[in-house]
């Protein structure tokens, strides 16, 4: 994650990118990606299991049960 990060991409695919870290890492790596977003204007695709993080989103698509 932390190589995306750094780099000047548009887009930034992240997959469960939180899953293993600590709550505060976590914590911490919502907020960057966020301000990146709102300040950069990138593009976030996340996909988690962990509710916290989709409550923070502005566009969601949710699958469950394998439907849109």
């Amino acid at each position: 994650m932390a190589i995306m990060l750094a780099k000047n991409a548009d887009v930034l695919l992240l997959d469960e990118p939180f899953t293993a870290l600590d709550q505060t890492s976590q914590e911490y790596f919502c907020r960057l990606i966020q301000k990146r977003n709102c300040e950069e204007g990138i593009t976030v695709v996340l996909v988690t299991h962990i509710a916290q993080f989709k409550m923070l989103s502005t566009t969601k698509i949710e699958i469950t049960k394998r439907e849109v």
